[in-house]
């Protein structure tokens, strides 16, 4: 795992053809589709959606994996502060000690998907706004503190692909046009 900077987040995004916004991750070019579902209640399920969430548009060689949590300290103090201690607990497994304020990014290699998993079932957990973005680049993951998991997808064919493989979440396909 590579912990990262926002500064580095917004490099890594470039390079995939995806804008930071603040604390936001978009497509440079417009984009249509979309997938949305509400996170599950059940922690058994929240771990199979982050499961699955992982697993999205791979074929049989892993990919690596950006995870950023752009939005935390939202909800009481003890709520928080709570949750930075499981996920700095978490980095340092890989011996990163670095609080959230300063690396907020996380770039996880394949071997890695565990870690990964824990990490973004975590942020589902404690309410925060994070990102999911496959190496591929072709959708983006938002994890909502709404409780609502958005999917942006490139290409309608990613589009299709991703409704039928998160179908047990029964996700709502949306389409915007224009950006």
């Amino acid at each position: 795992m590579q912990l990262m900077t926002d500064r580095e987040v917004a490099l890594w995004a470039a390079s995939h053809g995806i804008e930071q916004q603040g604390r936001k991750l978009q497509f440079s070019e417009p984009y249509r589709f979309w997938v949305a579902f509400e996170i599950p209640e059940s922690a058994k399920d929240r771990m199979g959606l982050c499961r699955d969430l992982l697993l999205l548009g791979t074929s049989a060689q892993p990919i690596a994996d950006l995870i950023w949590i752009s939005t935390w300290g939202i909800w009481s103090t003890d709520h928080d502060d709570f949750g930075e201690f499981i996920v700095t607990r978490l980095r340092s497994q890989s011996g990163k000690i670095h609080p959230l304020d300063n690396k907020s990014g996380h770039l996880f290699e394949p071997e890695e998907r565990l870690l990964s998993s824990a990490i973004l079932w975590q942020t589902m957990n404690f309410n925060w706004d994070s990102y999911l973005v496959p190496d591929t680049g072709d959708h983006i993951v938002k994890i909502d503190h709404h409780e609502l998991v958005w999917i942006s997808c490139k290409t309608e064919v990613t589009h299709h692909q991703l409704l039928g493989s998160l179908s047990h979440w029964k996700p709502q396909s949306r389409k915007f046009a224009g950006t």
